[in-house]
Protein backbone atom coordinates (compact mmCIF):
# COMPACT_ATOMS: atom_id res chain seq x y z
CA UNK A 1 0.00 0.00 0.00
CA UNK A 2 2.64 2.50 1.06
CA UNK A 3 5.57 3.14 -1.33
CA UNK A 4 8.99 2.30 0.07
CA UNK A 5 11.31 4.98 1.44
CA UNK A 6 8.59 7.55 1.93
CA UNK A 7 7.32 9.49 4.93
CA UNK A 8 3.93 8.20 6.03
CA UNK A 9 1.50 10.78 7.36
CA UNK A 10 -0.44 9.94 10.49
CA UNK A 11 -3.61 11.02 8.66
CA UNK A 12 -2.83 8.52 5.95
CA UNK A 13 -2.51 5.71 8.47
CA UNK A 14 -5.76 6.83 10.07
CA UNK A 15 -7.53 6.94 6.70
CA UNK A 16 -6.22 3.50 5.78
CA UNK A 17 -7.84 2.08 8.91
CA UNK A 18 -11.06 3.99 8.35
CA UNK A 19 -11.30 2.90 4.70
CA UNK A 20 -12.07 -0.64 5.82
CA UNK A 21 -15.25 0.66 7.43
CA UNK A 22 -16.21 3.72 5.37
CA UNK A 23 -16.16 3.63 1.57
CA UNK A 24 -16.27 7.43 1.34
CA UNK A 25 -12.67 7.54 2.56
CA UNK A 26 -11.38 6.26 -0.77
CA UNK A 27 -10.50 9.64 -2.32
CA UNK A 28 -8.74 10.91 0.81
CA UNK A 29 -6.89 7.62 1.12
CA UNK A 30 -5.64 7.86 -2.46
CA UNK A 31 -4.46 11.41 -1.80
CA UNK A 32 -2.66 10.45 1.40
CA UNK A 33 -0.75 7.56 -0.19
CA UNK A 34 -0.07 9.52 -3.36
CA UNK A 35 1.21 12.38 -1.25
CA UNK A 36 3.96 10.24 0.21
CA UNK A 37 5.43 9.93 -3.29
CA UNK A 38 4.87 13.58 -4.20
CA UNK A 39 6.60 14.69 -1.00
CA UNK A 40 9.79 12.68 -1.46
CA UNK A 41 11.74 15.51 -3.09
CA UNK A 42 10.91 18.09 -0.43
CA UNK A 43 11.81 15.61 2.31
CA UNK A 44 15.08 14.88 0.49
CA UNK A 45 15.96 18.58 0.35
CA UNK A 46 15.07 19.03 3.98
CA UNK A 47 17.22 16.04 4.89
CA UNK A 48 20.18 17.48 2.97
CA UNK A 49 19.84 20.73 4.87
CA UNK A 50 19.77 18.81 8.17
CA UNK A 51 22.85 16.83 7.16
CA UNK A 52 24.74 19.97 6.15
CA UNK A 53 23.83 21.55 9.47
CA UNK A 54 25.11 18.45 11.28
CA UNK A 55 28.47 18.86 9.53
CA UNK A 56 28.74 22.40 10.85
CA UNK A 57 27.69 21.27 14.32
CA UNK A 58 30.46 18.68 14.24
CA UNK A 59 32.95 21.41 13.36
CA UNK A 60 31.78 23.49 16.34
CA UNK A 61 32.07 20.57 18.75
CA UNK A 62 35.49 19.62 17.36
CA UNK A 63 36.72 23.16 17.85
CA UNK A 64 35.36 23.28 21.38
CA UNK A 65 37.01 19.96 22.20
CA UNK A 66 40.36 21.30 21.03
CA UNK A 67 39.96 24.39 23.18
CA UNK A 68 38.92 22.37 26.23
CA UNK A 69 41.90 20.04 25.87
CA UNK A 70 44.62 22.55 25.03
CA UNK A 71 43.57 26.08 26.00
CA UNK A 72 40.87 25.88 28.70
CA UNK A 73 41.92 29.34 29.88
CA UNK A 74 40.24 30.72 26.77
CA UNK A 75 36.85 29.47 27.97
CA UNK A 76 34.37 31.50 30.02
CA UNK A 77 33.69 30.17 33.52
CA UNK A 78 30.22 28.98 32.47
CA UNK A 79 31.72 26.49 29.99
CA UNK A 80 32.92 23.93 32.54
CA UNK A 81 30.62 21.28 31.02
CA UNK A 82 31.40 22.24 27.48
CA UNK A 83 31.47 18.70 26.11
CA UNK A 84 27.73 18.09 26.61
CA UNK A 85 26.09 21.15 25.15
CA UNK A 86 23.75 21.84 22.23
CA UNK A 87 25.20 23.55 19.19
CA UNK A 88 23.60 26.89 20.03
CA UNK A 89 25.38 26.96 23.40
CA UNK A 90 28.66 25.84 21.81
CA UNK A 91 28.32 28.75 19.39
CA UNK A 92 27.90 31.15 22.33
CA UNK A 93 31.08 29.80 23.89
CA UNK A 94 33.01 30.09 20.63
CA UNK A 95 31.83 33.69 20.31
CA UNK A 96 33.17 34.32 23.82
CA UNK A 97 36.47 32.70 22.85
CA UNK A 98 36.65 34.89 19.75
CA UNK A 99 36.19 37.93 21.97
CA UNK A 100 38.83 36.83 24.46
CA UNK A 101 41.33 36.19 21.67
CA UNK A 102 40.68 39.51 19.94
CA UNK A 103 38.96 37.98 16.90
CA UNK A 104 35.35 38.92 17.59
CA UNK A 105 35.07 41.41 14.72
CA UNK A 106 36.79 39.09 12.28
CA UNK A 107 34.43 36.20 13.04
CA UNK A 108 31.22 38.10 13.80
CA UNK A 109 29.48 37.51 10.47
CA UNK A 110 30.38 33.82 10.35
CA UNK A 111 29.01 33.27 13.87
CA UNK A 112 25.84 35.22 13.05
CA UNK A 113 25.26 33.11 9.96
CA UNK A 114 25.58 29.92 12.01
CA UNK A 115 22.91 31.25 14.40
CA UNK A 116 20.59 31.63 11.40
CA UNK A 117 21.41 28.12 10.22
CA UNK A 118 20.62 26.51 13.58
CA UNK A 119 17.33 28.38 13.93
CA UNK A 120 16.28 27.54 10.38
CA UNK A 121 17.12 23.87 11.00
CA UNK A 122 14.94 23.89 14.09
CA UNK A 123 12.12 25.44 12.09
CA UNK A 124 12.37 22.91 9.26
CA UNK A 125 12.52 19.86 11.50
CA UNK A 126 9.20 20.87 13.09
CA UNK A 127 7.31 21.15 9.80
CA UNK A 128 5.11 18.72 7.91
CA UNK A 129 4.17 18.45 4.27
CA UNK A 130 0.98 19.94 2.89
CA UNK A 131 -0.03 19.18 -0.69
CA UNK A 132 -2.59 21.13 -2.67
CA UNK A 133 -4.72 19.25 -5.20
CA UNK A 134 -6.69 20.30 -8.24
CA UNK A 135 -9.04 18.47 -10.57
CA UNK A 136 -9.58 19.37 -14.25
CA UNK A 137 -13.15 18.08 -14.14
CA UNK A 138 -15.82 16.52 -11.94
CA UNK A 139 -14.93 12.97 -12.99
CA UNK A 140 -11.16 13.45 -13.20
CA UNK A 141 -8.80 12.28 -10.52
CA UNK A 142 -7.36 15.04 -8.37
CA UNK A 143 -3.73 15.85 -9.09
CA UNK A 144 -1.16 17.47 -6.80
CA UNK A 145 -0.29 21.01 -7.85
CA UNK A 146 1.81 22.34 -4.95
CA UNK A 147 3.94 20.77 -2.23
CA UNK A 148 4.85 22.83 0.82
CA UNK A 149 6.37 22.39 4.24
CA UNK A 150 4.45 24.16 6.97
CA UNK A 151 5.26 24.53 10.65
CA UNK A 152 3.10 22.48 12.98
CA UNK A 153 2.68 25.59 15.12
CA UNK A 154 3.21 28.60 12.91
CA UNK A 155 5.66 31.36 13.90
CA UNK A 156 6.75 29.60 17.09
CA UNK A 157 10.43 29.44 16.08
CA UNK A 158 11.97 32.80 15.34
CA UNK A 159 14.58 32.68 12.60
CA UNK A 160 17.06 35.61 12.49
CA UNK A 161 16.80 36.15 8.77
CA UNK A 162 18.86 39.33 9.02
CA UNK A 163 21.88 37.04 9.50
CA UNK A 164 21.13 34.74 6.55
CA UNK A 165 23.77 34.74 3.78
CA UNK A 166 22.64 36.69 0.74
CA UNK A 167 22.35 35.01 -2.65
CA UNK A 168 23.12 36.91 -5.82
CA UNK A 169 20.42 35.41 -8.02
CA UNK A 170 17.58 34.96 -5.53
CA UNK A 171 15.25 37.01 -3.39
CA UNK A 172 16.80 37.79 -0.03
CA UNK A 173 15.43 39.02 3.30
CA UNK A 174 14.53 42.68 2.93
CA UNK A 175 13.94 42.44 -0.83
CA UNK A 176 10.58 43.37 -2.30
CA UNK A 177 8.20 40.36 -2.44
CA UNK A 178 10.55 38.17 -0.41
CA UNK A 179 8.46 35.35 1.05
CA UNK A 180 11.05 33.11 2.70
CA UNK A 181 9.54 33.37 6.18
CA UNK A 182 5.81 33.30 5.49
CA UNK A 183 5.35 29.86 7.06
CA UNK A 184 5.03 28.10 3.70
CA UNK A 185 8.32 26.51 2.67
CA UNK A 186 8.62 25.33 -0.93
CA UNK A 187 11.22 23.26 -2.74
CA UNK A 188 12.67 26.50 -4.10
CA UNK A 189 13.06 27.86 -0.56
CA UNK A 190 14.84 24.67 0.52
CA UNK A 191 17.20 24.80 -2.46
CA UNK A 192 18.06 28.39 -1.56
CA UNK A 193 18.49 27.42 2.09
CA UNK A 194 20.91 24.67 1.08
CA UNK A 195 22.94 27.13 -0.97
CA UNK A 196 23.02 29.44 2.03
CA UNK A 197 24.15 26.52 4.19
CA UNK A 198 27.15 26.02 1.90
CA UNK A 199 28.10 29.67 2.50
CA UNK A 200 27.70 29.16 6.25
CA UNK A 201 30.01 26.15 6.02
CA UNK A 202 32.74 28.30 4.46
CA UNK A 203 32.39 30.76 7.32
CA UNK A 204 32.48 27.95 9.88
CA UNK A 205 35.74 26.71 8.39
CA UNK A 206 37.06 30.27 8.68
CA UNK A 207 36.23 30.14 12.40
CA UNK A 208 37.97 26.79 12.77
CA UNK A 209 41.07 28.01 10.99
CA UNK A 210 41.19 31.22 13.00
CA UNK A 211 40.73 29.60 16.41
CA UNK A 212 41.42 25.90 15.95
CA UNK A 213 44.24 25.57 13.46
CA UNK A 214 46.97 26.43 15.98
CA UNK A 215 45.42 23.99 18.45
CA UNK A 216 45.14 21.24 15.84
CA UNK A 217 48.92 21.27 15.55
CA UNK A 218 49.05 20.06 19.14
CA UNK A 219 47.11 16.88 18.34
CA UNK A 220 49.08 13.65 17.86
CA UNK A 221 49.57 12.79 14.20
CA UNK A 222 48.76 9.34 12.83
CA UNK A 223 52.02 7.84 11.59
CA UNK A 224 52.17 5.56 8.55
CA UNK A 225 52.44 1.83 9.34
CA UNK A 226 55.90 0.26 9.18
CA UNK A 227 56.85 -2.33 6.55
CA UNK A 228 56.44 -5.13 9.11
CA UNK A 229 52.97 -3.85 10.10
CA UNK A 230 51.95 -3.55 6.46
CA UNK A 231 52.99 -7.15 5.73
CA UNK A 232 50.92 -8.42 8.65
CA UNK A 233 47.71 -6.82 7.45
CA UNK A 234 45.04 -9.39 6.44
CA UNK A 235 44.49 -7.92 2.96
Amino acid sequence: MWPELTVRSWRGVHDLRAAHEHADYSDDLHDRVNASMEARRIHELRGMFMAQTAEIEDLLHTLLRLIVEHCPEWLPASATKAKKLPASRVLEIIRAVATSTGKANELHNACAQISWLLARRNQLVHAIVHIGYSSPGPDARREPVIVLLMEIQGNTIQVPWEFAPRLEDARNPGDIAWDGDCGEISELHLKEDLRRAFIVLEGAVDIFQALGAPLELLLPKHSAPSAEETESLPF
